[in-house]
């Protein structure tokens, strides 16, 4: 569902590794400021891919910024970020707030319990602020429950719920590539 993306760093040229790595900065620089240091748990390839490929669709303005980082204090980091750094932070709070309750309900995991706890306050402002994400994210969880329940399901019907589901994080917001982005997303996620 969420997390499984992983980066395949022997078939990038060192260029395209370090800008993946200044991006992969930025997000979690970015959760930490946005919601804290706890949120920052939540960092994934996924939602760092969606920033590389919407930086590259449209070519927002970046800051590049150099930092010390706490997981790793031994040497400076250089941070990008854009509009879209911002977008994938929230986005990765929407998505592990549910993979948390979803992994609470699978296994009863009370560390993924306590931890959609934790992410509660800004899982809210979230769904405040982007209505059409949560709204799909929410349908498509409870959808994906019931196919898990289901002793009729194929493997299709969850692949195909989660592409449907994830094709709506591509899209920031709706424009000239949203369909686009829903078919991309659909079928990379």
């Amino acid at each position: 569902m969420f997390g499984y993306i992983i980066c395949n760093k022997k078939g990038l040229s060192q260029e395209e590794l370090d800008r993946y790595q200044k991006v992969y900065c930025g997000l979690c620089k970015t959760l930490g400021e946005r919601y804290g240091q706890m949120e920052r748990m939540s960092l994934t390839y996924d939602m760092t891919f969606v920033i590389l490929f919407l930086s590259s669709l449209y070519e927002p303005p970046e800051k590049e910024e150099s930092f010390r980082c706490a997981v790793h204090p031994t040497r400076k980091k250089i941070a990008v970020e854009n509009k879209f750094t911002e977008y994938a932070a929230d986005m990765t709070v929407l998505m592990t707030y549910y993979k948390c309750l979803d992994d609470w309900e699978d296994e009863r995991n009370h560390l993924k319990y306590r931890y959609a706890k934790i992410l509660e306050d800004s899982f809210q402002k979230t769904v405040q602020q982007y209505p059409r994400q949560s709204r799909i994210v929410a349908s498509s969880i409870k959808e994906l429950a019931a196919i898990e329940k289901s002793h009729n399901s194929i493997p299709d019907d969850a692949v195909n719920c989660s592409g449907k589901m994830l094709s709506e994080l591509f899209v920031y917001e709706e424009d000239f590539w949203s369909n686009s982005l829903r078919s991309f997303g659909y079928t990379v996620m």
